[in-house]
């Protein structure tokens, strides 16, 4: 359990609460709760381990952590077909986040006619950037302003599980 303690208690209000969640967890007659929770802790962990392997490639640290939000998706809808992976990404912001956390996001982010986007358009963009990086090899900043888009310059807190990621703003 330290190994998860050492990873989750950050992101609960007490090592007593974060305890019960891994137990929770780690007992649950659902295999996928324990799974999620193990995925979600090591993709999380590659993201951040990202800016020390390639500091300056936040494109990087975004894939891994919209990786670990299409598995955490796919796993609690026990999909386990291929494709389907924009839909997931989709699915894990508008289902799992609090409004409030919803709410954060869509604050983040202005279009270059500083408007405000909402929450699919902004899970769009990032995952957009996420393809750039499979798919094209970008690993650069933010690829969002040839996209019409602009993240804001301050935190985005992106779910329980992947708090605390700064993404850089573009200069």
């Amino acid at each position: 359990m330290t190994k998860w303690l050492d990873f989750y208690r950050p992101y609960f209000p007490s090592e007593s609460e974060a305890r019960l969640f891994i137990g929770d967890c780690e007992k649950s007659s659902d295999a996928a709760a324990m799974l999620i929770m193990h995925q979600a802790a090591r993709l999380v962990t590659i993201s951040k381990k990202m800016a020390e392997i390639q500091p300056g490639r936040d494109a990087l640290e975004l894939l891994f952590l919209l990786i670990c939000a299409e598995n955490v998706s796919k796993l609690h809808d026990d999909f386990h077909d291929e494709g389907k992976s924009r839909h997931y990404v989709q699915t894990f912001f508008s289902q799992f986040l609090s409004n409030s956390e919803k709410a954060q996001i869509e604050e983040k982010f202005l279009t270059l006619d500083l408007g405000l986007m909402n929450l699919g358009q902004i899970i769009d963009v990032l995952y957009d950037t996420r393809c750039d990086v499979v798919h094209e090899e970008s690993t650069g900043a933010f690829h969002s302003v040839r996209m019409g888009y602009r993240p804001r310059p301050s935190r985005l807190q992106c779910s329980h599980a992947c708090r605390s990621r700064s993404f850089a703003p573009l200069s």
